[in-house]
């Protein structure tokens, strides 16, 4: 077994950390020591006039860049498998592999403000979260993907991927602002909207002391209940399927923040 990489730590320390792994009796052929690379060929080259391999073919080189583990090394006549790592699966960085458009799409979306999309590729649990998920998702680096899907039609890819991790921030956000706050309370979800994050905070909440209800309110209930300025009447426009609401439903819908008045006109 020989381990050939293109690696800036010296030998001693590779040798330690790989040892340390349980790996003893292999060759190693470092860049950092020998002064050539995987990415030239130069470094596998090296390797095989070392070895005194007269058939290249007889070699298996597995890794998990395209050019410096696949490219560079069939080029001498090496067998060469890719390995590909979860992070350019996620990305679909890996011409060798199609892997989806999810991470593009979300991080570099079309119709988002370069300002705002900006913090958010930057912020440490963003980079967490996609870390999560590829090591997940990728864990087998030739699973299929459906192109023009963003979760390969699959309901465990959107769990995972997308539903879970925003219960999970609802989840926290709620337990942090209660700590925060100092107050016990009680946290009320409103059905039917609130069932799923109801149910996440009930697994994660580890506060005996926060009661947590479900609560029975129509939408039209609270479609009035958060405003307390003029200006919050255009709030509407995001609580309503505005296709569906006529101008007499409307003025309804209002009548709770009106005077009969201001309704008769």
């Amino acid at each position: 077994m020989v381990f050939i990489s293109d690696m800036y730590l010296d030998e001693d320390t590779v040798n330690a950390i790989l040892e340390k792994c349980g790996y003893y009796g292999y060759n190693l052929y470092l860049s950092s020591s020998k002064g050539v690379t995987k990415f030239t060929g130069h470094l596998f080259s090296s390797f095989i006039e070392d070895m005194g391999i007269n058939i290249p073919s007889t070699i298996c080189h597995i890794g998990d860049n395209w050019q410096s583990d696949v490219t560079s090394p069939s080029k001498l006549g090496i067998k060469a498998f890719q390995l590909c790592k979860t992070t350019d699966m996620l990305t679909n960085s890996n011409p060798g592999i199609y892997s989806g458009d999810l991470y593009r799409n979300c991080m570099y979306p079309k119709t988002a403000f370069y300002d705002s999309i900006q913090g958010f590729k930057s912020y440490f649990g963003t980079r967490c979260f996609w870390a999560v998920v590829a090591n997940k998702i990728f864990d087998n680096p030739y699973v299929s993907v459906k192109k023009g899907t963003d979760f390969n039609q699959n309901p465990f890819y959107l769990g995972y991927c997308a539903l879970g991790m925003h219960m999970l921030a609802i989840s926290k956000w709620i337990c942090e602002s209660e700590k925060r706050s100092g107050v016990k309370r009680t946290i009320h979800f409103v059905a039917r909207d609130g069932y799923l994050p109801k149910r996440f905070f009930e697994v994660y909440n580890s506060n005996p002391d926060t009661g947590i209800d479900y609560l029975h309110v129509s939408r039209k209930a609270l479609l009035t209940a958060d405003m307390g300025s003029p200006s919050d009447l255009y709030s509407i426009y995001y609580k309503m399927n505005i296709l569906n609401v006529s101008p007499n439903s409307l003025v309804d819908a209002l009548s709770p923040i009106f005077d009969d008045s201001i309704l008769k006109k």
